[in-house]
């Protein structure tokens, strides 16, 4: 299901998606995705559901991790932060990241 308002007009989408998806629009996650995720150049991703795949956080795109992410996040150049749970690796190549001292990484 997608909702547009809220959260400065983002989208919700609370379905499931079953294939490698890039997140385009501004999005609020409270669903799932079953494949990897890059989040385009500019471009807000709220995560509060789930993801199971690889997360790419692509310069000037901000991405927060309040769901659970069973994968690797990878950031490029964007604003990352984590305060829900990444089953895997955070590679930070450039961009800024912060990681909630109650989120974990495992």
């Amino acid at each position: 299901m997608v909702e547009r308002g809220s959260d400065d007009d983002m989208t919700t989408f609370s379905g499931k998606i079953e294939k490698d998806t890039v997140i385009e629009d501004d999005l609020i996650l409270t669903g799932v995705i079953i494949g990897d995720v890059v989040v385009k150049e500019g471009i807000n991703f709220n995560l509060n559901g789930v993801v199971s795949g690889n997360l790419l956080v692509s310069n000037n795109s901000t991405v927060y991790i309040n769901g659970v992410l069973n994968g690797n996040v990878k950031n490029i150049g964007g604003n990352l932060e984590i305060y829900g749970i990444v089953k895997g690796r955070l590679i930070e190549i450039s961009g800024n990241t912060f990681v909630d001292k109650n989120a974990v990484i495992a």
